[in-house]
């Protein structure tokens, strides 16, 4: 799967810097998460993902926030994620104990990448005035 190839070449400094320098594969990992928000596996791969990029540059902050739309994209995944936890949490069936712990992960993935967005004096006032 190629969400967790991404996922694990942004561990790597090197893979970071070749990201940096073409940001079409940043605006493709937002339309691709844009896209699939309820695969909670590939929001959780490609949040991580995001999440290691828009820590190393901020150029990368300011790109996903406002070309990819970030900004309102990030947002609205933690609410349907915080929603989806909330849901989970008034069930008491052992198998929402394994769906509720995913949807911890994401909502982990995704508020490490808002807080990484957040950094950037231009992102973040604007993540704070949206949110």
């Amino acid at each position: 799967n190629v969400s967790r190839i991404v996922a694990k070449l942004t561990l790597h400094a090197a893979a970071c810097e070749a990201f940096a320098r073409c940001t079409s594969h940043l605006r493709q990992i937002a339309r691709t998460l844009s896209a699939n928000p309820d695969s909670a596996p590939l929001t959780l791969r490609l949040a991580f993902a995001l999440g290691n990029l828009t820590e190393r540059s901020d150029r990368l902050r300011v790109v996903f926030a406002f070309d990819c739309e970030g900004t309102t994209l990030v947002p609205h995944l933690l609410g349907k994620y915080w929603q989806k936890d909330r849901q989970l949490s008034k069930l008491e069936q052992p198998s929402a104990a394994n769906g509720a712990k995913e949807v911890e992960e994401v909502l982990v993935k995704l508020v490490r990448l808002f807080a990484n967005i957040a950094i950037s004096s231009s992102a973040g006032t604007t993540l704070a005035s949206s949110s």
